[in-house]
This record gives structure tokens, sequence and C-alpha cells, in this order.
């Protein structure tokens, strides 16, 4: 069966799913972050959309797992509640492995070497990898993680 395309326009209007979703919210919070490094508090437009981008992710995640009503848990955290970097513990917790998994698969998930040798990976790669392992887990039960 065909799935629609994760990014169609219609005239002036575009609706985004699926992992475009995630990637459309990972440029915002980059842009945010940056202007923030520069002084600059993000316009309320922005916080509007990056609260919409979040209610479409919780709804697509509902809407994956079948239910219904709210998701019990947001799956993806406000950007003012949670750090942009994550170590491997966190990033294990996120995807249900153990931290040795997510050091074998760092570099998949765009992570990098701190001087002191730890890993650091950004928050919003390894939901977007997350994300895509369980769709792809769900069509196909015997898959492995997707190598990028």
């Amino acid at each position: 069966m065909n799935e629609p395309a994760e990014v169609q326009q219609f005239g002036p209007a575009i609706v985004i799913t699926g992992l475009a979703l995630l990637d459309a919210r990972r440029l915002i919070t980059r842009g945010i972050q940056a202007g923030r490094r520069d002084g600059i508090q993000p316009h309320p437009r922005l916080q509007r959309l990056m609260a919409a981008l979040d209610d479409a992710l919780e709804a697509d995640a509902v809407s994956r797992n079948g239910h219904h009503d709210v998701a019990e848990t947001d799956p993806l955290p406000a950007l003012a509640a949670a750090p942009d970097q994550i170590g491997t513990r966190e990033a294990a917790n996120i995807l249900g492995l153990s931290s040795r998994q997510v050091q074998r698969i760092a570099r998949s998930l765009e992570g990098h070497r701190t001087p002191s040798r730890h890993w650091t990976f950004d928050r919003t790669a390894v939901e977007a990898y997350g994300y895509e392992y369980e769709r792809t887990r769900r069509s196909c039960p015997t898959t492995q993680p997707p190598a990028r």
C-alpha cells in the first residue's frame, strides 16, 4: 500500500507528516537556538509553529499506536523544558536500548565525541531515529534498526 508523501503542497498551504515533521521541528529548533545565542528571543509566530509541530507529532504518535484518546506522555518535550544535547544514557532511554548499543550506532545517531571521550547526541536526531526505527519495525517485524 502506498503511503502519502510526507510533504504536500496545496497552493499556498503545505501539509507535513511523518519524519518531515521531525525535520521541520529540528530546523526551527536550530534557528531558535542560534537566535538565542545572539540574544534574540523567538518571535511568537515561531513559538506557535513549534507548538503546532509538537501537537502534530503527538497526534502522529497516538495514531501510530492505535490510541484514540490523549497520549499519556508527550513524545517530544517542549524546547524550553529539555536541552538539545543529551548523553548516551538518555539516548538509550529514548530508544529503549542499552548504553553500549547506543555507542555502537552513535554515528547513525549523528553523535559527537567530547574531548573527555563521552558521546553527545542531538535530541531530535535521536527521536527521529527512534521514530523511523519504530515505523520500519511495524512494517517488517524482523528488520534491524535503520542504517544511515
